[in-house]
């Protein structure tokens, strides 16, 4: 099974994301048809590819959609073809609520012309005063939307939309800072390189 991955770190009322999107889920960048995102077809293409995949990974408070404050796009290349194209990309989005999400939801469908088998695993995590929480939950073709945090044995979602979930551990919590340390440190790089373009 083929699964890419995401983390959603909550702080306050801002969430921040950083997925790795397959760029056979995108649509209209492909320009010498190679399968792969080239990084002058990123540049040509930059506006729509950040605008289809804040359209398609939407990120809510229950059914208050967040606001989009920043997306960056970088390549992610495979070690097994050049640098300078790749089949996936990585997606950092900063999103924000008018207060912080008591809901948190990802509706998504990305996955909607792949194969079965590809899966998008995702890992929320977030800091209250009780202390900190992670959950990792799994999106595939057919299960478009989660809900996380919510209370034990409530529905996580609707019309068997909701994805498969589990609350994780200490190797979760460890596995999910490193996230989130990885995740400011791509920022980071990510902003930099759009300030000096």
């Amino acid at each position: 099974m083929s699964s890419d991955r995401g983390t959603l770190n909550v702080l306050g009322d801002a969430v921040f994301v950083v997925l790795s999107v397959p760029v056979a889920a995108l649509h209209g960048f492909d320009d010498d048809g190679d399968g792969l995102l080239s990084r002058p077809e990123l540049e040509a293409h930059h506006d729509a590819l950040r605008d289809e995949i804040d359209r398609r990974f939407a990120v809510l408070d229950g059914e208050t959609l967040a606001r989009t404050v920043a997306l960056d796009l970088t390549l992610s290349p495979d070690h097994e073809v050049a640098q300078d194209r790749a089949p996936q990309l990585i997606a950092l989005k900063h999103a924000a609520f008018a207060s912080p999400p008591t809901r948190l939801t990802v509706r998504s469908d990305l996955l909607r012309d792949l194969p079965d088998a590809r899966t998008i695993e995702l890992t929320a995590s977030r800091n209250p005063p009780s202390g900190p929480e992670h959950e990792t939950a799994t999106l595939r073709r057919g299960v478009t939307e989660h809900r996380w945090f919510a209370p034990r044995g409530a529905a996580l979602a609707a019309g068997g939309r909701g994805a498969s979930a589990q609350r994780v551990g200490l190797r979760g919590a460890v596995a999910a800072g490193l996230a989130a340390l990885a995740a400011a440190s791509a920022w980071a790089v990510a902003r930099r390189r759009r300030l000096a373009g």
